[in-house]
């Protein structure tokens, strides 16, 4: 409803790793930042995983946890031999099982997606909006303008070995231009 500042970001991480609490966490926290998790709940409590309780405290200490799925599948992808009907069921397991185990856990809503590997289509999108879903996010790389598509809102990956010249070019999504 008003305009954000010029430089502004969201940061989200995806996937739920325990790794997060070692290297993201110290650096957010140091910094006053909070960020938005992006969690696939089978995930929760593996070797290299968020715990459930370390997931409810990053809640209590301000950082969203949202859901990116139950499974992390391709939810664009037919697996081999699934039927239309057994692919139908299994996205709606993978969008609505996440939204619910949030609600249990952590006594809140979950109303954003971050789609596995970016991936969506038109009957996810449906499915999302059926149970109640704001918006999701892919992994496209480009801005994103007042019109910008709810269900395809674009974000950028920054990975691990980026250097900071590579880190500061993935994040100038806008160049200014001189008009004539």
């Amino acid at each position: 409803k008003e305009q954000i500042p010029e430089k502004s970001v969201a940061i989200t991480i995806d996937n739920g790793l325990s790794s997060f609490s070692d290297i993201a966490f110290p650096i957010l926290n140091k910094f006053g930042f909070t960020a938005t998790l992006f969690i696939y709940t089978d995930f929760i409590g593996a070797i290299k995983a968020l715990s459930w309780e370390q997931i409810i405290n990053l809640s209590k200490k301000g950082f969203d946890i949202q859901c990116k799925t139950k499974t992390h599948r391709n939810l664009t992808k037919r697996k081999k031999k699934e039927s239309f009907k057994e692919y139908f069921k299994s996205l709606e397991m993978e969008i609505d099982h996440p939204k619910k185990l949030i609600k249990q856990k952590l006594n809140k809503e979950c109303s954003y997606l971050a789609y596995p590997y970016g991936a969506t289509n038109n009957l996810v999108i449906a499915i999302l909006i059926k149970q109640g879903y704001r918006a999701a996010f892919t992994v496209k790389r480009a801005s994103n303008p007042c019109f910008v598509d709810r269900y395809r809102i674009n974000r950028s990956v920054i990975y691990g070995d980026y250097d900071i010249e590579r880190f500061k070019k993935n994040l100038s999504v806008f160049n200014k231009i001189k008009l004539k």
